[in-house]
């Protein structure tokens, strides 16, 4: 699936509104089940069974988020992929001259430099 700057918002929120739905439903789930088990919501017993299900959670949302970063780190490294993978990332600048770039222009060829370098970029 490719996503654009563009597509950011609408992909942020169409996964927000995943997330609360999948939340809302986790906790309609567990009021039958403490319905279904005649259970308190004070007893000592049912508190222990929430916080089971609150890990559980816990522990797929961190499993998530190793799981992404792995697959970042596993996608960036140049030498192992230099040959079997595309970019994971890819960047486009695209220079748009106006008057204000046309002005930084004369100022720069109008600066001298005295590196050893071809290439110098200087504060003005």
């Amino acid at each position: 699936m490719h996503f654009t700057l563009q597509d950011r918002e609408a992909h942020l929120k169409a996964k927000q509104s995943a997330l609360q739905a999948d939340g809302e439903k986790i906790h309609s789930l567990i009021k039958e089940n403490m319905d279904h088990l005649s259970s308190q919501e004070e007893s000592e017993d049912w508190k222990r069974y929430v916080e089971y299900l609150d890990d559980l959670v816990l522990d797929g949302f961190f499993d998530c988020i190793l799981c992404s970063l792995q697959y970042f780190k596993e996608n960036m490294d140049k030498e192992a992929n230099a040959e079997k993978m595309r970019p994971l990332l890819e960047a486009k600048f695209e220079l748009q001259v106006d008057k204000e770039m046309n002005n930084i222009s004369n100022k720069i060829r109008n600066l001298t430099c005295n590196c050893k370098y071809s290439y110098c970029f200087f504060p003005y």
